[in-house]
């Protein structure tokens, strides 16, 4: 029987690289901010709604379960917004072992 082989050791990066995993947070967080702007372009206007004493749908009043996806629509777009930045103003650092 022959002798047990050492393992060869692993590369320290295994993944995907880092200029890649930014690239992927720059995509991502793009589109969530332009998925987030047009859903708070139609929140606001809401063109589903009709007013009975009223026909243009832009002053109708907003009800609570609007109110609640318009506030998370905010919040994950400024947090999609934060994401863009920071993968865009950082610079990838070589890591020292």
């Amino acid at each position: 029987m022959p002798p047990p082989t050492a393992a060869r050791p692993t590369p320290h990066r295994t993944g995907p690289t880092r200029g890649r995993w930014r690239a992927v947070v720059v995509g991502v967080s793009a589109a969530v901010g332009v998925l987030c702007a047009g859903g708070f372009a139609l929140l606001v206007l809401q063109p589903w709604r009709t007013c009975p004493d009223d026909d243009a749908p832009a002053a109708c009043p907003m009800l609570a379960r609007d109110h609640g996806l318009l506030v998370a629509c905010v919040v994950v777009g400024l947090v999609a917004a934060l994401g863009l930045v920071l993968a865009l103003t950082t610079t990838p650092r070589d890591r020292q072992d």
